[in-house]
């Protein structure tokens, strides 16, 4: 694999994770998800949408790996949706 092709492969997985890490906040606060489990789904279907439209569209380039980096960086998302709920409960609560 050459320098360029390293550094394409690098910055896709890196563009597909952190794309997809926003996600599960917008999906919890507009549709009201709180499921990690569910906004996890959510976020596969979302993807998998956008791949599978980019195929029969044949536009942009329809890869299985940004699906897996794209739901990958909604998992972390999801987390991180939960650890703002938990310090939200948290906060709320009365001393």
């Amino acid at each position: 694999m050459h320098d360029i092709e390293k550094w394409n492969f690098i910055t896709d997985l890196v563009g597909n994770i952190v794309l997809f890490i926003p996600l599960p906040f917008f999906l919890s606060l507009i549709f009201n998800i709180k499921s990690t489990a569910r906004l996890v789904l959510v976020c596969f279907l979302i993807s998998l949408v956008v791949e599978v439209t980019q195929y029969v569209a044949g536009i942009g380039v329809a890869d299985v790996d940004d699906i897996i980096f794209n739901t990958l960086g909604a998992c972390m998302g999801a987390v991180l949706v939960k650890v703002w709920l938990a310090m939200q409960l948290r906060w709320r609560k009365p001393a």
